[in-house]
């Protein structure tokens, strides 16, 4: 009776701790930051002609992002030197390497976006989600059968 009574307990604190986790991340506030346009994009075949289940083959866009954001902002205060910065119409230009990989025929894929924001430019994408999976290697390819 205890051992229930313990379970009991330990699962209604779980739920209270994972209900007091969601709201510390909905009370979070968001600072803005847009992306104006996409440049020098190339267009690769990062698997070759390999097929993925129903989806088929896919495609890796690599771009440059190139935005601006609000060096007033408090939310971006956490940016260093942004104040010194300089600006266009009181914004701080930006750009970002971004690399997408979809479906050749987005009509097969599943409408879910996965996305990898590279550390020190160790990139994950495209295999790198995959069990086996490398920035080379598709691995299993299960993401990618899905339609990701």
């Amino acid at each position: 009776m205890r051992r229930q009574h313990l379970f009991s307990s330990l699962r209604s604190t779980g739920v209270l701790l994972a209900g007091c986790g969601s709201l510390v991340i909905v009370g979070i506030p968001s600072a803005d930051a847009r992306i104006s346009g996409l440049t020098n994009c190339t267009t690769t075949s990062p698997y070759g002609s390999t097929s993925f289940g129903t989806v088929g083959t896919y495609q890796q866009l690599a771009c440059t992002a190139n935005g601006s954001v609000d060096p007033n902002d408090p939310l971006n205060a956490i940016i260093q030197d942004i104040k010194l910065a300089p600006k266009v119409s009181g914004l701080v230009q930006y750009s970002v390497d971004v690399t997408i990989l979809m479906p050749t025929d987005l009509s097969k894929s599943n409408h879910v976006m996965l996305f990898d924001v590279p550390n020190r430019g160790n990139r994950l994408l495209p295999g790198g989600f995959n069990i086996g999976g490398s920035i080379t290697s598709a691995g299993d390819g299960f993401l990618h059968s899905q339609g990701s």
